[in-house]
C-alpha cells in the first residue's frame, strides 16, 4: 500500500510555469531567437499549445490534469495522477507488488478447495 500512495500523491515531474507571461506573438517568425531571448537554449523544447509556456523534449500536456507533464507515460485512473518522469519507478513498483499480492490471493483461493 505504501508504493501505491507515494505514486499517488508524488510529483509526476510537473513542467513549472514562468513567472512572467510569455509573448508568443512573433512565434511564427522567428521561434529559435524567441527561445533564446526567454533563456531556453535547447532547440528541442517545445510550445505547449494548452499551457502556453514552454515544455522541455518528451513532454507532454495531460487533458485530464491540464498540465505539461516531463517524459509522460499516462494518466492512471487507478492513482488518479500522471505517470512521468519523477514517479515512474514507484509506479512501476506499485504495479508489481499488486500482482504478487493478487498471485498470492489466486494460489489461496484455488488451494483452499
Amino acid at each position: 500500500m505504501w508504493s501505491h500512495s507515494k505514486a499517488s500523491f508524488s510529483d509526476p515531474g510537473v513542467v513549472l510555469q514562468p513567472k512572467h507571461n510569455l509573448d508568443f506573438s512573433n512565434n511564427q517568425i522567428d521561434t529559435n531567437a524567441a527561445m533564446l531571448e526567454n533563456g531556453v537554449r535547447n532547440r528541442e523544447w517545445s510550445i505547449c499549445s494548452k499551457c502556453e509556456t514552454y515544455r522541455p523534449p518528451k513532454a507532454h500536456h495531460c487533458r485530464i490534469c491540464r498540465k505539461c507533464i516531463r517524459k509522460m507515460d499516462h494518466h492512471c485512473p487507478w492513482i488518479n495522477n500522471c505517470v512521468g518522469e519523477f514517479n515512474q519507478k514507484i509506479h512501476t513498483v506499485a504495479l508489481l507488488v499488486e500482482a504478487l499480492l493478487f498471485g498470492i490471493f489466486v494460489t489461496a483461493v484455488m488451494t483452499d478447495q
